[in-house]
């Protein structure tokens, strides 16, 4: 059986947004997403999601010859709306569900799901987590930083005095069924209670037992900022 089913999140059509990187360097992270991939689980299918509005064709046929399916999931008039308007949280939640969903429809199968950021590369830290079964995996849980932003006593209350880095978790393939249904809490609660991601990630997968591991084994350097990063 395959070792992991890898789905890699990606923008290749940012244009500058919330991101010091040009769209050329984005792609040759990417490059170096999927080299990390292969080199760390040789046994693996790779599946892109691209949330923006415009399709990048050419970079998505390059892709494709390298035997990555591509699904532009910016063509949902919905998930292009979010990206549009710079509501990233909700924006990859959705990509996520749909590729989730996609997996299953097509019976694509695997000891596990892995979730990666394009743009952020395997390192020597990371391991398969077959040791991990009927178990979801993130790197440890941090304290909010929203800090000075919201009342903590009120996010204690709603469950999302936390955060998960979202940059790789995984699961097990059997809990493909239950990622998406706490997925759809997820985009739900980005929304309700205007958290973003991360935080939401604790709120609705902290409950579940998840398995918290304090390198997950990804390195790569934020947009925004570029500043180096490693979980």
């Amino acid at each position: 059986m395959t070792d992991g089913i890898f789905i890699i999140g990606s923008a290749l059509s940012a244009n500058g947004m919330l991101s010091v990187y040009n769209d050329t360097d984005r792609f040759t992270q990417l490059l170096k997403t999927i080299s990390s991939i292969d080199w760390y689980c040789p046994s693996n299918i790779k599946i892109l999601f691209d949330a923006s509005p415009e399709l990048a064709r050419d970079k998505f046929d390059h892709l494709n010859r390298m035997g990555i399916q591509t699904i532009h999931t910016g063509s949902d008039p919905w998930i292009a709306e979010l990206s549009r308007t710079t509501r990233k949280s909700e924006g990859e939640v959705n990509s996520v569900i749909k590729l989730l969903e996609y997996i299953k429809q097509e019976g694509l199968v695997a000891d596990r799901i892995y979730k990666i950021s394009g743009r952020y590369w395997l390192n020597n830290n990371f391991k398969l987590g077959k040791e991990h079964a009927g178990k979801m995996v993130f790197s440890k849980s941090l304290p909010t930083w929203y800090g000075q932003y919201r009342d903590e006593r009120e996010l204690e209350k709603i469950g999302a005095n936390k955060y998960f880095q979202t940059r790789l978790w995984h699961a097990d393939y059997a809990l493909l069924d239950e990622t998406i249904e706490i997925l759809k809490t997820v985009a739900i609660d980005c929304d309700t209670y205007s958290i973003d991601l991360e935080h939401s990630f604790y709120k609705s997968f902290y409950p579940k037992g998840v398995v918290e591991v304090d390198r997950i084994g990804v390195s790569g350097n934020i947009a925004p900022n570029g500043m180096y990063v490693e979980d």
